[in-house]
């Protein structure tokens, strides 16, 4: 975080940049957002949604691209299933130190809401990440890819 304050997110790999960003704790957020992306550790899950529980509003809509399985269930308790999105993202991308990314190739995301009622808003999250070139795509059944991200991480990682 104090790095990403300091200099921005440097990426490097097919895309040479600095993004600078706003970044912060999550219990140092206080205003209430429209979209919340979800990368934690599945581990660290609960505690997170509880940390950000105030920037939590009626209408915001929570993306999680957690690797592995079952997370919807823990969402739940904090967030209504007409609000919940679960997909999956496959990227090369790796650490390379405090403030530093390095990414190779082009990835994708699909995403998927939870209610089907809900699937317009599905679909414009899809759009939102596409204008950020993350090449989504809104998928009427994500869990096979989600599976098939948690078998790959299951046995090349």
């Amino acid at each position: 975080i104090n790095a990403i304050k300091e200099n921005g997110l440097v990426v490097t790999g097919d895309v040479e940049e600095t993004v600078k960003l706003p970044i912060m704790k999550p219990t140092e957020a206080t205003q209430e957002a429209d979209l919340i992306i979800l990368f934690t550790k599945a581990m660290q899950l609960p505690q997170m949604l509880q940390d950000i529980k105030g920037i939590i509003g009626k209408e915001t809509k929570v993306l999680c691209l957690l690797n592995g399985l079952g997370h919807e269930d823990v969402i739940r308790q904090y967030i209504p299933e007409h609000n919940i999105l679960m997909g999956v993202t496959v990227w090369t991308a790796g650490l390379e130190g405090p403030g530093r990314a390095h990414l190779q190739g082009v990835g994708a995301l699909n995403l998927q809401s939870m209610d089907p009622n809900n699937q317009d808003e599905g679909h414009q999250v899809a759009d939102l990440l596409n204008k950020a070139n993350l090449n989504a795509t809104y998928d009427e059944n994500v869990v096979p890819n989600i599976w098939r991200k948690a078998c790959v991480n299951g046995t090349m990682n």
